[in-house]
């Protein structure tokens, strides 16, 4: 907080922390599906209603992996003015949360990607961001 004049007063907030443990899967592998059971069997698959595969994530050990640093910059400037009849004040301030717009990660989680060398999907690591630049007015008064 810095007051230039008694009727401004600046604020400065830069934040940082380290990323967060976090447990995600260190392999994924597809799984069986039921074709070589119909096979087996000299089934077709439409004989059954409920069909789906799905893959199969493997963990190993717990907290394996460190989010991306999380940090934000924040400004902000009030300005007051005093009212003479009953000795309170009225501030306005403007204020900006995260002021160069870091995507500072939520959440991870596996998606699936299209590799066009290999035209198939692969798992990805895929991050969730949330609180971008945030621009905030104020305006209270104190009787």
């Amino acid at each position: 907080m810095y007051s230039p004049t008694s009727k401004i007063n600046l604020s400065l907030s830069w934040v940082f922390a380290t990323g967060n443990a976090v447990t995600l899967p260190n392999a994924v592998y597809p799984s069986e599906t039921l074709q070589e059971y119909f096979d087996y069997l000299q089934l077709d698959q439409d004989d059954f209603i409920y069909y789906f595969s799905t893959d199969i994530e493997n963990y190993g050990d717990k907290n394996n992996f460190r989010m991306k640093p999380f940090h934000h910059l924040d400004i902000g400037v009030q300005f007051i003015r005093p009212h003479k009849k009953n000795r309170g004040q009225s501030i306005f301030e403007v204020s900006i949360y995260n002021v160069y717009n870091h995507r500072n990660p939520f959440i991870y989680f596996v998606g699936r990607d299209y590799d066009p060398n290999t035209h198939q999907e692969v798992p990805c690591l895929k991050q969730i961001s949330i609180f971008p630049i945030i621009p905030t007015f104020t305006y209270h008064f104190k009787f």
